[in-house]
């Protein structure tokens, strides 16, 4: 995420910004300090649905306490987009409210 926010830096146009991604962060052993870089430019989440009771686990794990404490860090305030890696949610309906009660508990 440096190497996008550098060149974003770079082109210095305010249509182009950042976005962070758990998952590629995640798979790409990028540290949260990355978020923080990236504060000035950062305009959208990309986030994978969390391992909780009732979903599959992923195949690798997803910190998603402390990439919502990065996010606290730099008083973060713009979308979070929810992506369901693998097709591991087989009901949204049923499923969304405890995703979204398990994230909220960070109090974000």
């Amino acid at each position: 995420m440096d190497e996008v926010e550098k060149l974003v830096r770079e082109v210095n146009r305010p249509e182009i910004k950042t976005l962070a991604d758990l998952f590629h962060m995640t798979w790409e052993e990028e540290p949260f300090s990355s978020i923080v870089y990236a504060k000035e430019n950062l305009t959208h989440i990309h986030m994978p649905v969390p391992d909780i009771e009732g979903i599959p686990e992923y195949e690798k794990s997803f910190d998603h306490k402390r990439f919502f404490f990065a996010l606290k860090e730099i008083d973060y305030k713009n979308r979070i987009t929810l992506e369901d890696n693998g097709g591991r949610v087989r009901n949204w309906e049923k499923d969304v409210f405890s995703i979204f009660t398990y994230l909220k508990s960070f109090q974000f």
